[in-house]
């Protein structure tokens, strides 16, 4: 399947880890497909004055001081998959942690919004 990639490349996909490989195409397919699948949520765990400053369109805001102990609103999302972002993706990182914990299938934004390319809202 690599046969079409240079040898530097074939490299460079196989030293990343596949949870960031899913994440990445995750983010492509929410940008770029409009038929994208709607199993996914982005949830920011930044404080609300952070979040109201920019943040990915459609995504839950719970800070994460609050992430643990409101843990039974977000159970309705649990068939879904989890982006988690922050800023600079350190506090997502602990979000991360606490929703793998509970059972739910979340990943790390690794570089929050600092990295983000993708449309932001400011609503």
């Amino acid at each position: 399947p690599f046969d079409v990639l240079s040898h530097d490349e074939q490299v460079h996909i196989l030293n990343i880890p596949i949870q960031l490989i899913a994440l990445r195409l995750l983010v492509y397919l929410k940008i770029h497909n409009q038929n994208y699948n709607h199993n996914y949520i982005f949830i920011d765990v930044r404080p609300k004055q952070e979040h109201d400053t920019g943040h990915i369109p459609n995504s839950t805001h719970i800070s994460i001081e609050s992430l643990e102990s409101r843990i039974d609103e977000i159970e309705k999302f649990r068939e879904k998959k989890m982006v988690v972002y922050c800023r600079s993706g350190n506090r997502s990182s602990k979000g991360t942690k606490i929703l793998n914990k509970y059972g739910f299938e979340a990943v790390n934004l690794s570089g929050g919004m600092l990295q983000w390319k993708g449309p932001v809202d400011n609503n």
